[in-house]
């Protein structure tokens, strides 16, 4: 796959490709308990991550893709010198999937290095482990549910309700998700937060208008969990910052970043009700 003839379009078929296919992998050998054990004493790895992160790997290299990958559990390898990146989490949600909780996905994501941060994310997919069901994008492209391409429509009967989910873990974390839901509130709204447990899968949903907004206040939320769904918001015309306002346009997507926060909105409508 030649540096200057990148197919987006192809790209986003070979995310959804792989993505498929390690799902089918990961739901074939849930009814297998040794598939929950961690591979570290003290780590979250369990036996699947690994094992769909091989499954993805090869599949990559099977494709032709020859250049950097960054991953969940190897973090940053070098497959060859094209300019292309391929940004994966094998298992989001993997805490749901060891206890039996079908709300997990596979996100594949691949980017191109020119200096734009996540505006370099030009295509991807998230497949939902046990749902007959993928979101993919390709840039310039539009968002797919399945393959067809999605565009954001009003849903009747809601238009009063927010619908968000959130991730917190300390006080201050706390007092901002606090302020933006009493913002919703005190705007008219029904807002409802949830923590669902697939980052993912729930990026994916706001790129689609079925949740309205997605927050991370914990300085957990990675790159990997994150860059398909990102991909995703930015192309239907979503909004995607961090609490503090950054924009992420200097992030290196070679390397495992680590957001220290980040809020993702359904449209610019969304983001002006936030912050207007």
């Amino acid at each position: 796959m030649s540096n200057f003839d990148l197919n987006y379009e192809e790209l986003m078929n070979i995310s959804r490709k792989i993505a498929e296919e390690a799902s089918k992998e990961l739901a074939k050998i849930s009814q297998d308990e040794r598939s929950f054990e961690h591979l570290d004493k003290g780590k979250e790895t369990i036996k699947a991550d690994k094992l769909s992160e091989d499954l993805i790997i090869e599949m990559l290299k099977n494709e032709g893709i020859r250049g950097t990958i960054v991953t969940e559990e190897s973090e940053v390898i070098k497959e060859g010198n094209e300019n292309i990146i391929a940004i994966i989490d094998p298992l989001d949600g993997s805490k749901n999937y060891a206890r039996g909780i079908k709300w997990c996905s596979v996100s594949i994501a691949f980017a191109e290095q020119r200096g734009n941060g996540i505006n370099d994310i030009v295509a991807g997919t998230v497949k939902p482990v046990f749902f007959n069901e993928s979101f993919s994008f390709y840039k310039r492209g539009g968002v797919f549910v399945n393959n067809e391409k999605y565009y954001i429509k009003k849903q009747p009967g809601i238009d009063k309700e927010k619908y968000y989910a959130v991730y917190f873990d300390n006080d201050n974390a706390i007092e901002t998700v606090k302020n933006i839901r009493e913002k919703l509130i005190n705007r008219g709204y029904i807002a409802t937060f949830r923590s669902l447990g697939s980052a993912a899968l729930e990026l994916a949903l706001v790129s689609i208008g079925k949740i309205d907004g997605f927050i991370d206040a914990r300085s957990k939320l990675r790159i990997v969990d994150a860059a398909a769904g990102i991909g995703m918001i930015i192309e239907n015309g979503g909004v995607v910052r961090g609490l503090d306002g950054e924009d992420f346009l200097d992030i290196d997507l070679k390397k495992m970043y680590r957001f220290k926060s980040l809020i993702a909105l359904s449209s610019i409508e969304e983001a002006r009700t936030v912050f207007g």
